[in-house]
């Protein structure tokens, strides 16, 4: 979807937290599993519905060679809901 100047508001917008898929691309140092289980916890505590926090490839940099479903082995810890990762 593209808004352009002068385009009605959209009625609601998406908002998908991926940092504990992909990392934070503006830091140098790479997040732990710990790490990412917790930033899960946060995003999901401060009202984030939709948290991207698994992957299996190996091309997004930040996770290659981690145990990128480390977040995901707390998953009962968070209210039902979209689950998503990306393969």
């Amino acid at each position: 979807m593209e808004i352009s100047p002068g385009d009605a508001s959209p009625q609601a917008v998406g908002v998908v937290e991926v940092a504990p898929r992909d990392g934070l691309q503006n830091e140098s140092a790479a997040l732990s599993p710990t790490q990412r289980a917790e930033l899960v916890s946060r995003a999901v505590a401060a009202g984030a519905r939709r948290v991207e926090a698994a992957h299996t490839g190996t091309w997004l940099g930040t996770l290659v060679g981690r145990d990128a479903p480390a977040p995901l082995g707390r998953a009962g810890d968070f209210p039902a809901g979209p689950r998503p990762g990306i393969a």
